[in-house]
């Protein structure tokens, strides 16, 4: 399961987590759909009608800096990136 799909920046376990609560944990990380933004308040308020205490996530977050790399299509694309690419000195 990839948790940046489903908009999950961080996991945090703040104390010692029991295997059943880990269970439900996972269970309820894995339910949650692709690309939606708001996973992270419905598994924050989840987390806390289930008592699940101990655990705690965060929103995924994009920091302007960071390069986002994409799988070029063709030859001619990878030319083309690979000279308007900035060169860093």
């Amino acid at each position: 399961m990839e948790l940046r799909r489903r908009w999950i920046g961080e996991l945090e376990f703040l104390e010692e987590v029991n295997a059943e609560k880990l269970k439900e944990f996972v269970f309820l990380l894995s339910g949650l759909e692709d690309n939606n933004e708001s996973n992270y308040l419905y598994v924050k308020k989840q987390i806390e009608f289930r008592n699940l205490d101990g655990l705690d996530v965060g929103k995924l977050e994009f920091f302007k800096d960071e390069e986002i790399y994409t799988t070029p299509r063709t030859r001619s694309d990878i030319r083309k990136r690979s000279i308007s690419r900035p060169s860093i000195s």
